[in-house]
């Protein structure tokens, strides 16, 4: 493959940068992988050699853990990276990589919800907020009732069809019971509360995804028998609950 000028490879570097930076600013950190995507790169040296140069910069670090089966690296930004990359009339985020602040235990769960989130953004989802970092919210934003608070998504995000939408990233199944006692009444509270209009759990498989379904659909044939359904807005236009897979996302 023929070279491009200096110009057009400083331009296209620029982008790659930038685009690393934005999803950097709520996500935190992440794998050089994930990043890989987030730049539209497959080869590992051309995706290692953009996050050197950054690093060099100082708009992001790595630090490498050993975890799990073996040694691994997360990349996160930097307060100047923060910086670099706030657009006008955006408010600063005061939330940087700090390695004391990673939950191993909660990490392959996050990182799932980033994958999630990559995905939707290249299939035209946008405005992808992480409801467990609530530091990176505004004081104030969060308005539901904190005595019903137990379950809540991982992702909030706007649809293709502009619709706001909750979605789950299922990569271990709850108890059952759970369900139809928890998750299913909390979903139907913030539904009510129009903090979203629809919600999708992703699992990892299309096994797990269609256990799930029947899961979901006993759940709420229960609670309608039992008069415990108490969701007050539906649509002819889509269905309010949804389940799918990671081979299929953002497809449901």
């Amino acid at each position: 493959m023929p070279l491009l000028p200096l110009k057009e490879r400083q331009q296209r570097n620029q982008e790659k940068t930038l685009r690393i930076l934005r999803f950097l600013r709520t996500s935190i950190y992440s794998t050089s992988a994930l990043l890989g995507e987030v730049m539209g790169v497959k080869a590992r040296s051309a995706i290692f050699e953009t996050l050197k140069q950054m690093e060099k910069k100082s708009l992001i670090r790595h630090e490498t853990f050993h975890e799990f089966t073996g040694p691994f690296t997360l990349w996160g930004i930097t307060p100047a990276g923060q910086q670099a990359c706030l657009q006008d009339g955006e408010e600063p985020v005061h939330v940087f990589f700090n390695t004391s602040k990673v939950s191993l235990a909660r990490l392959q769960h996050y990182l799932s919800v980033q994958e999630i989130r990559i995905r939707g953004e290249a299939a035209g989802w946008r405005d992808f907020v992480y409801c467990d970092r609530r530091q990176v919210q505004k004081p104030g934003d969060e308005k539901t009732d904190k005595s019903k608070e137990e379950i809540r998504p991982d992702l909030l995000a706007l649809s293709p069809q502009k619709r706001n939408v909750a979605i789950e990233s299922e990569r271990l199944m709850k108890w059952t019971p759970r369900y139809k006692e928890h998750v299913i009444p909390s979903h139907v509270r913030r539904l009510n509360a129009d903090e979203y209009e629809q919600v999708i759990w992703v699992c990892r498989t299309k096994v797990e995804e269609e256990k799930l379904r029947t899961i979901l659909t006993n759940a709420v044939k229960e609670l309608r028998e039992e008069n415990q359904l108490f969701l007050e807005k539906t649509s002819k236009d889509f269905r309010t609950f949804n389940v799918t897979s990671m081979e299929s996302w953002p497809k449901f």
